[in-house]
């Protein structure tokens, strides 16, 4: 297992992100009866304009010599990014072939290790995701708030200190 940086300024590895993206929200979107969930509006252009870090989860050390995504795609991506006091794990999506592998523990796990120390982890979930619901307390995330998008989605919000 390797987790490495993607770089979604380069237009492949952005694709690759978006083909893993559209794959695990469309999925989590059907499980949660969403018609029109707002990841799956992104772009190439809006990933490399979000501000966001992006790592990637690879099987072994054998991706390290290829490009993120050229031969082999990575099973898992985590994005976050520094707000205010904050590290904001902003997108967290696994290859449905690859769930209940531990990768998205490992990518969290990794983000928390990298963060700035004073920066408590957080995230936004749907309060309906009970696997994500249950991985972000196993992890040691707390809850802290509920919220209801436009769409009418409920979120918690979660912080790790």
């Amino acid at each position: 297992m390797m987790i490495k940086a993607i770089n979604v300024d380069d237009f492949r590895q952005a694709l690759n992100v978006l083909e893993l993206q559209m794959k695990a929200y469309l999925l989590e979107a059907q499980w949660l009866g969403l018609s029109d969930p707002s990841p799956l509006k992104d772009t190439a252009a809006s990933l490399a304009a979000s501000g966001e870090s992006f790592l990637g989860w690879f099987k072994s050390t054998d991706e390290q010599s290829s490009p993120a995504g050229e031969d082999r795609p990575f099973a898992g991506v985590i994005a976050f990014k520094q707000e205010g006091v904050y590290t904001y794990i902003t997108r967290l999506m696994v290859c449905p072939d690859h769930f209940r592998k531990g990768i998205a523990s490992s990518l969290i796990q990794y983000v928390d290790q990298i963060k700035p120390q004073h920066a408590p982890l957080a995230v936004y979930a749907s309060t309906k995701n009970i696997p994500a619901m249950k991985l972000y307390e196993k992890l040691g995330f707390r809850k802290q708030s509920e919220v209801k998008t436009e769409a009418g989605v409920s979120l918690t919000f979660w912080i790790k200190s």
